[in-house]
């Protein structure tokens, strides 16, 4: 969370991790268990909602030694921690009421409104889907705010200058095996109105000079005679136009 604060491009990665990850958050206190309780997905819970100005609210830690530091700082009587899927928390606070607080109290503090609770939990933390390229692949949705303000504004002024695309889409790469998002692999098809392979060259050299040290870009082009490829891309959020 610290490095979103400083690279907002980093937003859309974080919420993936996260809607994969165990989150701990506070419930009622049980003489007969222990301070600290694991819920399995689907396991009846009840979680302590606090009240605020804007409406209520549950904490959320993303570890367990965060939610210790809150706790310890909790006056008596001290509440259970209890680590849950992040997917099943987040589902059952989505009521359009309660707002969630992560990392409350530390200096990585997101909050989320009742609105992004459902945003969150609509796009799934990850929209996925497969497209057949070079083999199958599963690709991820990538994001403009995932995207550096410069590696943007070289895909819309090329974009705009050219006149050569219809839209452009990015997608990171999932492991076929784990599904683990690989976001050092981004993929950005381009729906072309005709081929163009010298442009989609230059269009390559120019996103290489503005990638994110570390990540590989790997362009390709759509034309009409890939309906299939045209199908599936037109049900894709694009990262130009912008809309």
């Amino acid at each position: 969370m610290h490095q979103v604060a400083d690279d907002p491009a980093l937003e859309g990665r974080m919420w993936r991790m996260m809607w994969e990850s165990t989150l701990c958050t506070f419930v009622p206190d049980h003489p007969e268990m222990y301070r600290k309780l694991t819920l399995e997905a689907g396991a009846p819970f009840k979680l302590n909602i606090y009240p605020s100005e804007r409406g209520p609210f549950i904490v959320v830690f993303t570890s367990a030694a965060a939610a210790e530091w809150a706790t310890e700082r909790i006056p008596l009587p001290k509440p259970a921690l209890a680590a849950l899927p992040a997917e099943a928390l987040f589902k059952s606070v989505n009521n359009g009421k309660l707002w969630v607080r992560i990392n409350h109290g530390m200096r990585g503090t997101v909050v989320l409104d009742p609105a992004g609770v459902t945003a969150l939990v609509n796009a799934q933390g990850m929209p996925a889907a497969s497209l057949r390229a070079d083999g199958w692949l599963t690709l991820v949705d990538a994001l403009p705010a995932e995207f550096p303000a410069d590696f943007l504004e070289t895909v819309r002024r090329f974009c705009e200058e050219r006149r050569w695309a219809l839209g452009v889409y990015a997608f990171f790469v999932a492991s076929d095996t784990s599904n683990a998002i690989d976001y050092d692999k981004v993929r950005l098809v381009v729906w072309l109105r005709a081929p163009a392979p010298a442009l989609l060259e230059e269009f390559q050299a120019k996103v290489n000079a503005v990638t994110p040290r570390g990540q590989r870009v790997t362009c390709s082009g759509a034309t009409a005679d890939r309906p299939d490829l045209i199908e599936f891309l037109q049900s894709r959020p694009t990262l130009w136009p912008v809309v």
